[in-house]
């Protein structure tokens, strides 16, 4: 914690966290740099937005992603959708991958 700028940052495992990590203590905005480079960490890494989103309310998430295998990041985009992009769910906020 800042105390001047009254920001804090905080580390998030999310193959491994428990929504009370989450929700105890919930951002306003989560950024991720490199985050998509494994398909066998993109479930936990959707479960986890989506817990930011639907229960911590998150205000904005900014992800930042190499290209470096378009088969994972196809699996990103789709699961992305899916999961919290829902076509006409309202309740789901203004969230768009550009």
């Amino acid at each position: 914690f800042d105390a001047e700028s009254g920001l804090t940052v905080s580390k998030l495992d999310w193959c491994s966290y428990e929504e009370e990590e989450v929700c105890v203590y919930p951002p306003d905005v989560v950024i991720g740099s490199d985050l998509v480079y494994s398909p066998d960490i993109i479930p936990g890494l959707i479960n986890v937005l989506e817990t930011c989103i639907k229960k911590a309310r998150v205000e904005a998430i900014y992800l930042v992603n190499m290209l470096r295998n378009l088969e994972t990041y196809s699996l990103f985009q789709t699961l992305l959708r899916e999961r919290l992009l829902g076509a006409g769910d309202s309740s789901r906020g203004d969230y768009r991958i550009e």
